[in-house]
């Protein structure tokens, strides 16, 4: 929830300092996606069990990547001391990773994103279908920004140039708030659905029970 707080910020800050950019605000909205609906995802399960097999889920990825960065380290050269120092966290992770693992119901599941963002939006937009295929498409489309494949530049492209010598043309592709509009929405709809779940889990449970479950967040996603 914090990350994708940061992430909706950054946004904004530069919305308020007149920039906007068509295709590095879609990255930075696509980081408030994923943070946001993987919060949800987390809090708003009403099965305790479920949400301990989830958060197993995400503290395996935690450590994977984390020990994924620490393998390169040495080769930056760190002083004796401070390699040292950093055998002794890696192998202290190794055995929260393993101790992770044998947790797990199902050895083979791993952290989805996708997985996680179509459950938040199926759950919070639950009486809004033209709601959860928006926010389907925006995932898709806010991926290709993150991975630089150039396509989502093209389709925003407001008007094409034709060249006179070649086949090819020219595309102008400015910032434009409508782009960024919906899924800055989108993102901020579903953040709020978490705090709210957040807030719920917080609470001392009536019963022995599971607390109750969450109250759906029924906002738009445009």
């Amino acid at each position: 929830m914090i990350s994708a707080t940061d992430h909706l910020k950054m946004a904004r800050a530069a919305i308020e300092a007149r920039k906007v950019f068509p295709s590095a605000h879609a990255t930075v909205l696509r980081g408030a996606l994923v943070g946001s609906a993987q919060a949800y995802w987390l809090l708003a399960e009403s099965k305790r069990g479920e949400r301990q097999q989830r958060s197993l889920l995400v503290l395996e990825e935690f450590y994977k990547r984390r020990l994924q960065y620490d393998k390169h380290l040495p080769f930056i050269g760190a002083p004796a001391d401070a390699l040292a120092e950093l055998d002794e966290q890696s192998e202290h992770m190794q055995s929260r990773l393993k101790g992770v693992r044998l947790l797990k119901a199902d050895p083979k599941r791993s952290l989805i994103q996708t997985e996680y963002i179509e459950w938040s939006l199926d759950k919070i937009f639950f009486n809004r279908s033209d709601a959860r295929n928006d926010g389907r498409l925006l995932w898709r489309l806010m991926s290709g920004d993150a991975h630089a494949l150039g396509w989502t530049i093209a389709i925003r492209a407001k008007e094409w140039t034709p060249s006179e010598d070649s086949d090819f043309a020219i595309g102008a592709t400015p910032g434009d708030l409508d782009d960024i509009a919906q899924p800055f929405v989108c993102s901020h709809t579903i953040l709020k659905a978490a705090w709210r779940s957040y807030d719920l889990r917080r609470e001392p449970p009536r019963t022995l029970a599971d607390p109750p479950t969450p109250v759906q967040w029924a906002g738009p996603c445009s």
